[in-house]
């Protein structure tokens, strides 16, 4: 299930890590309309792992080193989930939030969700697509104490790293998916470094191929691919 939020600014300039102000608004609108949902889904010290990813488009802006000039002071957030309760909690949380007509502040800025709408996604029956990112594919080697190792396309380990993203979702909901045969390679690649939370972390946007068993393709374009898919990495599109 697809949601698509839609806001407009009070100004034209927004700060350059957009991710951590739309993180912090999606959790707000989740503890607004349920506290004991909201610590399910979240927890300071013990981060939990999410079923859906998003990605962000901002019609004509201009990217500065520390700042983004939105030309139409407009941002358009679409989000994917593989879980449908996941989905409607997130839909109904939105929904109480618009219907408040507040405005959500930001440094130097606010921002207020004017327009918000579900869409049904199609499932995936092929073993091989083509696809697109819409949001960066951040692929981590994460171990508790040690410092993140990354991955970029192109990367000897690019595809051992992602699988290892992926079958961490897979053991955390309990899925079977066929892992094994999963091919991810890289056809046309650029490599961004994005800013989160005072880090910046490399990442890999353009084409990929994908090979492998229907339904884990299937749960890969809904719940997102790679590392901190939540956080509003890993969202594609499918387009051959």
């Amino acid at each position: 299930m697809n949601l698509e939020l839609r806001f407009s600014f009070e100004k034209e300039v927004i700060p350059i890590d957009y991710r951590s102000f739309m993180l912090s608004f999606i959790k707000h609108c989740i503890e607004v309309y349920d506290e004991e949902i909201y610590k399910e889904m979240y927890h300071n010290d013990d981060p939990i792992m999410k079923d859906f990813t998003f990605s962000t488009y901002l019609p004509q802006a201009i990217f500065n080193k520390d700042s983004i000039v939105l030309n139409k002071k407009m941002m358009i957030i679409n989000i994917s989930n593989y879980n449908m309760r996941t989905a409607l909690i997130m839909y109904n949380a939105f929904i109480n939030y618009y219907r408040k007509k507040e405005v959500y502040k930001i440094k130097n800025n606010s921002f207020k969700l004017v327009n918000l709408y579900m869409r049904k996604t199609n499932d995936i029956r092929e073993d091989n697509i083509i696809i697109e990112m819409l949001s960066p594919l951040i692929a981590r080697h994460h171990v508790k104490g040690q410092k993140d190792i990354y991955a970029i396309a192109g990367d000897k380990d690019f595809e051992k790293i992602v699988k290892e993203n992926i079958s961490s979702v897979l053991t955390k909901y309990k899925l079977n998916f066929n892992l094994e045969t999963l091919k991810v390679i890289p056809l046309k690649n650029k490599i961004v470094n994005i800013k989160l939370y005072n880090s910046i972390r490399p990442g890999s946007l353009g084409k990929f191929q994908l090979k492998g068993d229907s339904e884990l393709l299937n749960f890969l374009y809904k719940s997102g691919i790679g590392s901190l898919r939540s956080s509003g990495f890993g969202h594609f599109k499918i387009i051959g």
